[in-house]
């Protein structure tokens, strides 16, 4: 090297050198808090430009970048930004090693947001350093990064690694303060949050997550202090207060917890310290407020079991032995209220009915106000109701226990539809038979009821005592809503047939108007499809007169309508009405066609021995 060149390359280490005692000083402000001018801010940015290419400065601007020169010098002024903000934050870490909980937090969070933006000033004074030597050097090496996220690595490795330790017991105790009941300055804590995230700087370049600083560092101390103050904090409030207060103040707790997260912590440590809670306050007490359910239950304490269930809801499965014990209360309630009435239920299904709906009733009601129709206890009441409507002190007095349950439901369906009903009002009729489907449903002999219901409306059809057709329509088409159509296709075809014989009466009075032959009779004749009605026929015997000329008339009437048809006459299911003059008064007596034969037969032996 020439004299001339080794003059040249001193001059040239003097100048950067000094570029670089302009640089320190203007940081030196910016982190000072000084405000800066354009001109100063602009003055700084050319610095870091001129400092980056400081050699072969007669090259063209846009090839400088790639020289070694360039290369070395990138390196020394990021090294030199590096021991400024090592100084920097030595002074500010000596200062906090001398304050203590809040003075602590309010030093730190003042630091912190000064810091935060003089290093965005920093940042942008020295893109040009960032555009051209970091982000190649990026690509292999770990320890080296933007300018602002070098900032935070600096922070956090020199700052916070002296002061976390009390910058989060600091953080742990106000908090502690709030759940006693003291305000504080939420601020604080929302400050030493954000820092401890800010400093995940290069977690997805080391495959880490961006919160794992501020989980270690201060979500799990949070959660261990939180666990040790509510395990205290629960058992000396259930020593001076009943369990029903404590159930109020654990939901108190947990909405306060949640709110807490909500307003200055991250939501990630919603699931973490709220499972914890629940821990500590829930199940770590489930025996005990089993045990009080079971009270509530039997003293009908509702607003208290509402309480309850909102807090058990809160575990995973703690509603699972509260189900339990909801299923058996209500399986022991409903055959209590059966056994108590059992002689009436026996001989009155009106009893029997009323009295399963109204324990069905009652629990349901529950179940909908109290427990927010949760389908556990749904269940709950469906098992328990299935056990008690099949198997109770009533089915347990009869000769047949498995089926008298369905039939003393069918027989209160079979009160309520017929004529001598006192339900006059539809719509209360509706609400009634709706409540009988729900009994229905229980029901696990459903072909039995189908027997005694088809065999009790097959009556009420054929001798008229059916309150109304829309009445006796709606119950089938519940029936078929619950069981399917198959169920009742033979209810359906009753009626069905009923339709019809009304207009094949009117077709036979006016074939027998129309005809020479005068009987002196009211003949009635209803044509029911074998297998659909459960009625089977009797044996045939003879009917005396106008009977007999009547069914002979009939038959040749219904087979000119319908040929290969055979009917079979139900003599035991007729009925007839005789009027007689006795004493000088008229006597309508309704018989059954036995009857009838025999008064004929006797009216003929009276005249015989006249």
């Amino acid at each position: 090297m020439s004299f001339l060149q080794h003059q040249m390359h001193i001059a040239e280490r003097l100048s950067v050198d000094r570029t670089w005692d302009t640089l320190q000083q203007g940081l030196t402000d910016i982190f000072d808090t000084v405000p800066l001018p354009r001109e100063r801010y602009m003055q700084l940015y050319n610095l870091v430009y001129q400092y980056c290419t400081s050699n072969n400065l007669t090259l063209p601007v846009h090839s400088r970048s790639y020289l070694p020169g360039c290369e070395l010098l990138g390196e020394k002024l990021y090294q030199n930004l590096q021991d400024f903000l090592c100084k920097h934050l030595y002074i500010l870490t000596t200062e906090g090693l001398e304050n203590h909980d809040e003075i602590l937090l309010a030093f730190y969070q003042t630091c912190w947001h000064n810091y935060t933006f003089s290093s965005k000033v920093t940042h942008h004074i020295f893109l040009y350093m960032n555009r051209h030597w970091i982000r190649r050097v990026l690509e292999d090496s770990y320890d080296v990064f933007e300018v602002y996220s070098l900032t935070m690595v600096m922070w956090r490795d020199n700052l916070l690694s002296e002061l976390k330790r009390r910058v989060t017991c600091a953080v742990i105790r106000l908090i502690t303060k709030e759940r006693d009941g003291e305000p504080i300055n939420t601020l604080l804590v929302s400050c030493i949050k954000q820092s401890y995230i800010d400093m995940a700087v290069g977690s997805q370049r080391q495959n880490r997550s961006k919160l794992d600083y501020y989980k270690q560092y201060l979500e799990s101390d949070l959660i261990s202090e939180t666990r040790r103050y509510y395990m205290v904090k629960s058992s000396e409030f259930l020593q001076q207060n009943s369990v029903a207060e404590y159930v109020q103040k654990a939901l108190v707790y947990l909405s306060e917890e949640e709110g807490r997260v909500d307003r200055y912590l991250h939501q990630s440590t919603m699931f973490p310290l709220i499972n914890m809670c629940k821990e500590v306050l829930i199940v770590q007490h489930l025996p005990m407020l089993y045990e009080e359910f079971q009270i509530y239950l039997n003293t009908s304490q509702d607003e208290n079991m509402a309480a309850l269930f909102e807090l058990v809801e809160k575990t995973q499965n703690g509603l699972v032995k509260m189900q339990e014990i909801f299923e058996k209360h209500i399986l022991k309630t409903g055959r209590d209220s059966l056994e108590a009435s059992v002689d009436e239920a026996l001989s009155d299904s009106s009893v029997y009915v009323t009295e399963i709906l109204q324990v069905y009733k009652n629990y349901k009601q529950l179940v909908l106000m109290s427990f927010n129709n949760h389908h556990l206890f749904n269940e709950a009441l469906d098992r328990a109701c299935q056990k008690f409507v099949n198997s109770n002190a009533v089915t347990d007095a009869s000769t047949n226990p498995m089926s008298k349950s369905a039939e003393l439901i069918a027989r209160y369906c079979d009160f309520l539809l017929k004529k001598s009903s006192k339900i006059s009002e539809e719509t209360e009729l509706e609400d009634i038979l709706a409540d009988i489907m729900i009994i229905f449903q229980y029901l696990e002999s459903k072909d039995v009821f189908q027997k005694f219901y088809s065999s009790m409306l097959a009556k009420r059809l054929v001798e008229h005592l059916s309150m109304s057709e829309d009445a006796e329509a709606s119950m089938i088409s519940k029936l078929k809503s619950a069981c399917g159509a198959l169920y009742t296709s033979k209810l359906q075809k009753m009626f069905q047939d009923m339709a019809l014989n009304t207009n094949l009466h009117v077709d036979f009075m006016t074939h027998l108007k129309n005809s020479d032959t005068h009987l002196h009779v009211d003949f009635h004749v209803d044509v029911l499809t074998h297998g659909s009605w459960p009625f089977q026929p009797m044996p045939l015997f003879a009917l005396p007169g106008d009977l007999g000329t009547c069914m002979e008339r009939f038959k040749v009437f219904y087979s000119v309508l319908h040929s290969g048809r055979k009917l079979i006459w139900l003599y035991h299911k007729s009925r007839a009405d005789i009027v007689t003059m006795c004493f000088k008064r008229r006597y309508t007596m309704s018989c059954s066609t036995y009857q009838v034969c025999l008064f004929v037969c006797l009216s003929v032996t009276v005249c015989v021995c006249v």
